[in-house]
């Protein structure tokens, strides 16, 4: 059995990279085809996600939004919960997304230069910011009463961990990755913000943001470029655990108190 398996792991890694490289192949090859990136682009980023990520993240475009009436920029692609919770479809497929069932979002740029950098760091500074207003959770749990009833009970929980940002670019004008760190650096110091990698597929640069660095320090790849970013991401969304949706933080109107009738006769003891 111990050989059976060793035997069958390269074939799955074999898979894994070959299905990366693909995209890789067809993604690089837009390069040389400035009029056919865009839209093209994001399709092939979203197809890859699909292809690699486990089947409880669905994928999507559109705005993520909150409780408090905030909504991000449109994001070009929003990797999100669609079992415990369910987005909004507007016409043309464009969604909105409660806050509470977005893992990450993955912004794709055909170049990535000084513009591009400075759009995407407020992106991602407000949705940051959208979260520090509050996530908010609903957990059901079992629970006995005096009378040895079973019920339901809601756990109510509240939490500001922001959704993971990405950043896929196809080219650059930037000359080194150092110096596009530097001029990432500076623009999270001054608006704020995370990213927790990002790529340049023509140079095969992968850039990651260290958590918690003082000053901002950047983990720097320059090999196996789609590989090392999707690990990353793939790690980044599944350390951010998500729950059904408290709704009455969005219809504060069902929080108004019911009236109450009772039935007549005799009372039943019954489980809730």
């Amino acid at each position: 059995m111990a050989d059976e398996r060793h035997s069958a792991l390269p074939a799955y890694s074999d898979w894994l990279s070959q299905r990366l490289n693909l995209y890789q192949s067809f993604v690089r090859r837009l390069v040389d085809h400035p009029g056919e990136k865009g839209a093209i682009v994001e399709e092939a980023v979203k197809s890859t996600l699909r292809e690699v990520l486990p089947r409880r993240f669905s994928i999507g475009t559109g705005f993520v939004v909150n409780s408090a009436r905030e909504q991000s920029a449109q994001m070009d692609a929003i990797i999100f919960d669609n079992e415990s919770n369910k987005p909004v479809t507007l016409e043309g497929g464009v969604g909105l997304f409660p806050i509470e069932c977005v893992y990450g979002v993955v912004e794709v740029k055909s170049v990535v230069n000084a513009s591009a950098v400075r759009s995407y760091v407020k992106a991602i500074s407000h949705l940051r910011k959208m979260a520090a207003s509050g996530k908010f959770f609903v957990r059901y749990e079992a629970q006995h009463t005096a009378q040895r009833r079973a019920v339901s009970t809601a756990q109510y929980v509240r939490s500001t961990l922001p959704p993971r940002s990405f950043l896929f670019g196809l080219t650059t004008t930037f000359r080194t990755p150092e110096q596009f760190a530097g001029k990432f650096g500076d623009l999270c110091r001054t608006i704020g913000g995370h990213s927790h990698s990002t790529i340049i597929l023509e140079k095969s640069w992968v850039i990651r943001q260290v958590p918690y660095s003082e000053p901002t320090q950047f983990e720097i790849s320059r090999e196996n470029a789609l590989e090392t970013f999707f690990v990353h991401l793939i790690d980044a969304v599944q350390s951010l655990v998500l729950g059904p949706v408290h709704l009455p933080a969005y219809l504060p109107a069902a929080l108004t108190k019911p009236s109450l009738f009772t039935l007549p006769g005799r009372d039943r003891a019954g489980s809730a």
